[in-house]
């Protein structure tokens, strides 16, 4: 079994790139011969498309000695980029999947592109033998563009951390994503001069890149300073020290697939609040193994957080169940089985 998957450099900060890794963690490379080509690096558009124009050069030498296309598609640049691959494997009668994780690419479809992009979008998914959707939700909609009985169903996976210690008392409060408005941390900010009235020890910890300036003038106009703190986009140790740390996670998110953040942030027993978008209803089953909000309903927002910060049990019990629901069904391990039965699906094999 011989797989060429594409997608950004394992660098890049995302949502891809933490998956991707979390599959070579979990050991995908040593169940199939796999190789990976990344098509996208940060930097400059210029950077950008060096290394576009770079990566389709090799593809064309390296295509030839695979069974397997998967292709980690999002939304705009990244849907245009990867149709060039897509294209040139069809011609190769290659098998090709499509895994796609944009979370707003139902928005890109229908607001930012006329009938005949749209009819280019659907092209390119009809040249997939699989497409991946990251949820039943993403399913529905995908089904509205390309056969519905090639669509399969993998939920994004972490690995689960195992015998550590869980401390609620200082009810921490946690965000980590791209900062801007689609990640409701904006949101956050109004209501945290509220929250900290109602809870002095208040305190959120906001990782991640994006409109930081934005961030920075909100914490000083609000008077923050003391109970808001910017760490940057966080990883591997960082991340883990902050996300042990953390009692509560927050993902106000307007738009999303199914967030790598949150799925991280159950499996280190944090209490998530976040809203019922995308394949989000599908994990979190509201007042088990977390809460959910309405995008944009700050009001509401505010008042499952406090229940949290005045119930210490209660934040206890919701991160324990959280913890089991990774444990069960988003662990990488349960994911690898998937992928693998798409790839052997595919190549005819079992």
């Amino acid at each position: 079994m011989r797989v060429l998957m594409i997608g950004p450099s394992r660098n890049v900060k995302g949502g891809i790139s933490t998956l991707v890794n979390n599959y070579y963690q979990a050991g995908l490379d040593k169940k199939i011969e796999l190789a990976y080509l990344k098509t996208m690096e940060d930097g400059s558009k210029i950077r950008k498309l060096f290394v576009a124009v770079k990566s389709f050069s090799r593809f064309l030498l390296m295509s030839g000695q695979y069974d397997l296309l998967h292709v980690h598609m999002a939304s705009g640049a990244s849907f245009h980029r990867k149709s060039f691959f897509i294209r040139h494997a069809k011609r190769l009668n290659k098998r090709i999947i499509i895994h796609l994780h944009g979370a707003e690419f139902k928005k890109y479809y229908h607001e930012r592109n006329n009938e005949k992009q749209q009819k280019n979008i659907r092209t390119i998914f009809g040249y997939a033998d699989c497409v991946i959707a990251l949820s039943n939700s993403w399913k529905e909609f995908l089904s509205t563009i390309t056969d519905p009985h090639k669509i399969e169903v993998i939920y994004n996976c972490v690995p689960v951390p195992t015998e550590f210690e869980k401390n609620h008392t200082e009810k921490g409060m946690l965000f980590l994503g791209r900062i801007g408005d689609r990640k409701g941390i904006f949101d956050l900010m109004e209501i945290m001069p509220d929250i900290i009235k109602a809870y002095p020890q208040a305190h959120l910890s906001v990782g991640g890149d994006g409109e930081i300036k934005r961030l920075h003038d909100c914490i000083e106009e609000h008077d923050l300073q003391n109970y808001v703190t910017h760490i940057g986009w966080v990883t591997d140790e960082a991340k883990e020290k902050h996300l042990m740390e953390s009692s509560i996670y927050l993902l106000p998110s307007y738009n999303e697939g199914l967030p790598m953040g949150m799925l991280e942030a159950m499996s280190y027993k944090c209490a998530v609040v976040t809203s019922n978008v995308g394949g989000i209803p599908e994990v979190i089953n509201h007042g088990q193994n977390g809460l959910m909000v309405e995008p944009g309903d700050q009001k509401g927002l505010q008042s499952l957080i406090l229940d949290l910060m005045l119930d210490e049990n209660k934040c206890i019990h919701m991160g324990e169940n959280a913890y089991r629901s990774i444990l069960e069904d988003y662990s990488c391990e349960i994911a690898i089985k998937r992928v693998l039965a798409v790839y052997h699906k595919l190549k005819g094999v079992g």
